[in-house]
């Protein structure tokens, strides 16, 4: 039985109900559809296609009908970055679920459509933003198979211009971002089905955010991220940025799905004050290594993870390598301002890695390999590491007139600021690529065999440009199936992409590779410079994906098949 109170709130409901119910017909719908107080702003759940010309939102909960069928509430964007017409939008019997009708056809791959936070819910709570008002959705055409058919997405994070960009597999999804305002990556299986928009949960100490720009431990940005297998586990780890110093935190996750939960993994026992940024990761031999770019007295710093937890103990679960004391390529006597190992890859079952430095003979970084497959710190086990770089090959120095790229911001570093973007290991010999700068500076690409090392494609004076002199930085080196890929930034005729011919297992002039596109695959105004690549197998075809764009302008995601 209601009490006296319970009856007497409930009366004046009911009477100013029956009183407005002819005239206020959007008041009766939010009233009789509404139980409780409602303050949770509604969120896009999905999109999908309906047929050629229709597609349909959902909607986390019933949403208004006069600002849900207003047409200027929505933007529908196609692969190539088009923009929709939108003729219609009409709210289902099911009033979460939206229909958007176009003039035209759902031609292309991929769309996104992004939701205006105009729309409110039945009790006027406005739609959330960014990117909880946006969803991607499959169109009709096909997965381009090359190069030449185009992008597989341009501007994927609907973000508009980007600075900054990688490509990662975990759990055999292709990771595309992060999006300018650090808070998602957009996701695609490896075949170019289920693409998505996936955002974070940062649980960091203090507090928890769904983004690292501003992050727990005021974080203001993503640097890196990397997936490995730690402990029989896949993870995805993230490297934040954070400007001001004292970074401390790394996070994690095993998740999947369109929510991934982060928790951080403590690392301030190792890491000090100047350190801001990440440069690189890697995982070899089931543990997870790291390098900070620093300005401080340990620069650089460079970090090994045994086991993934929110606080490793120094010694014990996570060790400081002392890269800082590393002859050529550590502080000891590299004397550039910032020092971060900028690669590293595992060959011949040692971890290899390498770094930029002043423009001083002797004092501008190089290579350094392990002698074993569980190296530690440099200070109690120097024979753990020794010095790799070819400093004794003439076109290494050219008599003091080259020398490797130096190292001039700590965060989001793309492969053009780094001396030594990639490293590649193709039919058991490690390759390595290298930006020079000097008056005979310029890209190289070398290549070990384990004994010895070799400049390869060299056009006659030192330099692998591949007979194109704007070729002016070397930022891709990548092995996908049977061919090794390398590419160029170039600001006159658009990035420049090639590959090994078939059948070159060891290549050593510039005739040994074929070019792979036209000047910048097809649009040499707009994609001069490459961010990121992978390569993935889907369907027993392995396919290589590239970022590219131009600083400022819209990323385009590319595929192709050897």
């Amino acid at each position: 039985m209601k009490s006296k109170i319970q009856i007497f709130l409930y009366l004046p409901v009911v009477f100013a109900a029956g009183l407005f119910l002819t005239c206020n017909p959007g008041l009766h719908e939010s009233l009789f559809n509404y139980t409780g107080i409602d303050v949770t702003k509604p969120v896009v759940v999905s999109a999908s296609i309906v047929n050629s010309t229709t597609m349909e939102i959902v909607f986390s909960e019933s949403v208004d009908v006069t600002s849900s069928e207003n047409t200027g509430n929505y933007t529908i964007t196609g692969s190539d970055a088009t923009i929709e017409t939108i003729n219609s939008a009409t709210r289902q019997l099911d009033k979460s679920r939206l229909r958007l009708s176009i003039a035209g056809s759902f031609s292309q791959p991929f769309y996104m459509v992004t939701a205006s936070t105009a729309i409110a819910d039945l009790r006027g709570n406005v739609l959330k933003d960014s990117p909880y008002n946006q969803a991607s959705f499959i169109g009709e055409g096909s997965m381009p198979e090359y190069f030449s058919d185009g992008p597989v997405i341009e501007d994927p994070l609907s973000d508009g211009t980007s600075t900054f960009a990688m490509l990662m597999v975990y759990k055999n999804r292709v990771y595309i971002g992060p999006a300018n305002s650090d808070n998602g990556f957009f996701s695609i299986n490896a075949d170019g089905t289920d693409d998505e928009r996936v955002t974070f949960i940062f649980n960091g100490n203090p507090g928890t955010t769904t983004t690292l720009n501003p992050g727990p431990d005021s974080e203001n940005g993503i640097d890196y991220f990397a997936s490995g297998t730690i402990g029989g586990t896949e993870c995805l780890f993230i490297g934040p940025s954070k400007t001001a110093g004292n970074l401390d935190y790394i996070y994690y996750t095993t998740d999947s799905g369109k929510i991934l939960n982060f928790s951080y993994i403590n690392l301030a026992p190792v890491l000090g004050p100047q350190t801001k940024g990440v440069s690189s990761m890697h995982t070899f031999n089931n543990r997870f290594y790291m390098s900070f770019p620093d300005t401080g007295g340990s620069r650089p710093y460079f970090i090994k993870l045994k086991n993934v937890m929110q606080n490793p103990a120094a010694g014990t679960d996570v060790f400081n390598l002392q890269a800082k004391n590393m002859p050529v390529i550590g502080k000891i006597s590299n004397t550039a301002s910032i020092i971060g190992l900028e690669s590293m890859i595992d060959y011949n079952d040692n971890i290899y890695i390498a770094d930029g430095g002043n423009n001083v003979i002797n004092e501008n970084g190089g290579i350094y390999q392990s002698s074993n497959n569980d190296p530690g710190d440099y200070d109690l086990n120097a024979g753990h590491w020794l010095d790799a770089t070819p400093s004794s090959d003439t076109e290494w120095n050219k008599s003091a007139t080259r020398f490797s790229l130096e190292l001039l911001s700590n965060n989001k570093l793309n492969p053009s600021d780094k001396a030594f973007p990639a490293m590649a290991v193709f039919n058991g010999a490690l390759y390595i690529i290298r930006n020079t700068i000097g008056t005979a500076g310029g890209p190289q690409l070398w290549k070990y065999d384990g004994a010895d090392w070799s400049l390869v494609a060299s056009n006659g004076t030192g330099i692998t440009d591949m007979s194109n002199s704007d070729n002016q930085y070397i930022t891709l080196l990548i092995v996908n199936g049977d061919r090794l890929y390398v590419g160029y930034n170039n600001d006159e005729n658009g990035v420049q992409i090639l590959r090994t011919k078939d059948g070159v297992t060891d290549p050593a002039s510039e005739s040994d590779f074929e070019s792979v596109t036209s000047d910048g695959l097809g649009d040499s105004t707009s994609n001069r410079e490459i961010f990121h690549s992978l390569s993935i197998t889907s369907a027993s075809v392995d396919y290589l994906w590239i970022l590219c764009g131009i600083d400022g302008g819209n990323l385009r995601v590319y595929r192709t098949k050897n």
